[in-house]
């Protein structure tokens, strides 16, 4: 017969937590770590819950978990649930560049990071097919994930990014920094957003997003792919 360890526990001894912590000033998370390491859980609510950091959630099959109205500053990926689908970071103190890398998010298809501070937000190998950046300092919309030509394990789904909302951001420039001197994000189907390019429409910047991808090292890592 298994006898299951509370993660609560585990999360003391292994993660130097403390329980008295955990349930006085964060209640959610401190009934979510009396379940069993390894549970499947479809819904996580986690909002409201006086979260300054990312918890430790690795432990856990979580398909759709809710982080909103915390005091989250940055996005810790190696403790969120591996095959996590949905994920709500929207209303916390995210603030600057996100790059978000999805080799740790690898099922992630709808991803919220709404009203925020951010000013770039940047997709390294992106799986998600929708994405809420509406109500941060956005200055650009970057699109610089080498989409196809048989990149390995970096293979992305042609599909995917059908929705990106970038409303309410005021700075926000009508240029896409994208990747690949043929490059055009069709798969950006639709982007909701103000006046930003609505007048004389998207304008594609090869020259820039080349330089962010290889900043990042992105064509390196496509290259001993190939």
């Amino acid at each position: 017969m298994k006898h299951f360890l509370p993660a609560l526990a585990l999360a003391t001894l292994c993660l130097g937590l403390s329980s008295t912590t955990v349930s006085e000033q964060h209640p959610k998370l401190k009934a979510l770590y009396e379940k069993p390491w390894g549970s499947q859980i479809d819904y996580v609510d986690l909002s409201n819950d006086g979260l300054t950091e990312v918890p430790h959630l690795s432990m856990y099959d979580i398909k759709n978990l809710n982080l909103s109205h915390n005091q989250i500053k940055e996005v810790a990926f190696r403790r969120l649930p591996h095959g996590v689908e949905r994920l709500n970071f929207s209303h916390n103190q995210l603030a600057d560049t996100l790059y978000w890398d999805a080799i740790f998010t690898p099922q992630l298809r709808t991803l919220s990071l709404a009203n925020n501070a951010l000013t770039l937000f940047v997709p390294i190998i992106a799986n998600m097919d929708t994405v809420d950046l509406s109500n941060n300092q956005l200055r650009h919309i970057v699109d610089i994930v080498p989409w196809g030509g048989g990149h390995g394990p970096f293979l992305l789904d042609p599909t995917a990014w059908k929705y990106l909302d970038v409303r309410g951001n005021p700075n926000l420039s009508a240029r896409i920094l994208c990747f690949g001197k043929s490059y055009r994000p069709k798969h950006l189907k639709d982007i909701a957003h103000d006046a930003v390019g609505a007048s004389k429409g998207w304008i594609y910047d090869v020259e820039s997003g080349m330089a962010l991808a290889k900043q990042l090292g992105i064509t390196e890592r496509c290259a001993r792919n190939d």
